[in-house]
């Protein structure tokens, strides 16, 4: 009987624009896996709303189940980042209806990849104002880099000045994000600017993500959001190298790669701000042993994959915790040489490889198929 995976994309939730696939790599390596295995699964990807509010995205999601899943067969479900608390939110038992159980009761496990389910600072930031500006700064650039590779040192340097001058709270000009926001949608056709403006004005429609990410209230989503008996539940956990002297230097040069890395320098100083009134998560303890030796030492408050806080990434079983970007565990790190290249998000340092791609996914592979959860010591 055929098995269905659903790719559940995050805050952006964009499944493709254009010819850019959100989880083209991804499809593109569970396929391989699933072949190898010999087993029966279809893998498809969900289109969300962008910035929609949880609840909105998680029936979106059960919308793409209705449609899709058919009859019969197990479901599984695979969310990036917010994504993640889309499929929590949408089998959460204490808030399903009659009408859902019969299809809820065929999904059979949830990964969460870089998870946010305790929030991101970067959200507060971006509440403002001047940082819903940025927000569409920060996800043109993404979208621009991962479409059409690298962007001019022009822009990656001014982009990295604004965000600068927003964390140190000295402001930024207006018309500086309006010049970069022209300079990002230059090199796009027309059915591209008006997709991407499309997406900006559903960003700025409906914003109640940014309040929901924000980690004060994204505390007490995680702790009201329940699991439901009989899904096995697992985690990847994203951990970036910290920028620091000797990661500005080891940059090497390049302008370009010197731009990149300042600008994800000023994203990571947003997003470790985690409050200290905030706990760690209350099964931090059991997982420490695993962190620690997957990770070389056990996250603290501070580390971060440039979007999301590690730590926050935490929920259920950890199936791997990688040195990774936010973006490298969904195919976007520096790989010129397979074909399609992969185009790396950020110049992060971090040093995420094709090989430990194919490793990860090949995980969540096998998880999905184990239904005894051996594959996680001590998960059963």
């Amino acid at each position: 009987m055929t098995r269905r995976v659903y790719l559940v994309p995050g805050f952006f939730g964009f499944a493709a624009l254009g010819e850019l696939r959100y989880f083209h790599f991804v499809k593109e390596v569970l396929d391989e896996a699933f072949q190898r295995f010999g087993a029966d699964v279809q893998v498809h990807r969900v289109d969300t709303m962008p910035t929609g509010a949880i609840a909105r995205r998680a029936r979106r999601l059960h919308e793409v189940l209705s449609e899709t899943a058919g009859d019969s067969g197990d479901l599984h479900l695979v969310g990036h980042s917010t994504g993640a608390l889309d499929a929590r939110l949408l089998l959460d038992p204490h808030r399903e209806h009659d009408d859902d159980r019969a299809l809820l009761s065929r999904v059979k496990s949830v990964v969460s990849i870089a998870g946010a389910h305790r929030g991101t600072p970067l959200a507060s930031a971006f509440r403002t104002a001047f940082g819903k500006e940025l927000l569409k700064l920060v996800a043109l650039m993404t979208i621009r880099t991962l479409k059409m590779g690298p962007l001019p040192v022009a822009v990656v340097g001014g982009l990295a000045a604004v965000l600068a001058a927003f964390d140190s709270a000295v402001g930024s000009k207006p018309d500086l994000v309006d010049q970069l926001q022209n300079s990002l949608l230059a090199d796009l056709d027309a059915d591209r600017r008006l997709a991407l403006h499309q997406l900006f004005s559903d960003v700025a429609t409906d914003q109640a993500l940014l309040d929901e990410l924000t980690p004060e209230l994204a505390v007490h989503f995680d702790a009201s959001t329940f699991d439901r008996p009989g899904v096995r539940y697992a985690c990847v956990l994203t951990e970036a190298r910290r920028p620091s002297v000797s990661s500005t230097i080891e940059a090497g040069l390049s302008p370009y790669a010197q731009a990149s890395h300042t600008l994800y320098h000023a994203m990571y100083r947003l997003t470790a701000r985690t409050p200290v009134s905030l706990p760690p998560p209350p099964e931090l303890a059991r997982h420490a042993d695993r962190l620690t030796s997957m990770l070389g030492d056990l996250p603290t408050r501070e580390d971060n994959d440039g979007i999301v806080p590690t730590l926050s990434q935490l929920h259920g079983p950890v199936l791997r915790a990688v040195k990774a970007d936010h973006h490298d565990v969904i195919g976007h790190f520096d790989d010129a040489h397979h074909d399609p290249p992969h185009v790396d998000w950020l110049n992060t340092g971090t040093g995420f490889t094709r090989a430990q791609f194919v490793a990860l996914w090949t995980d969540v592979a096998s998880f999905i198929l184990d239904e005894r959860g051996t594959l996680i010591p001590g998960a059963v």
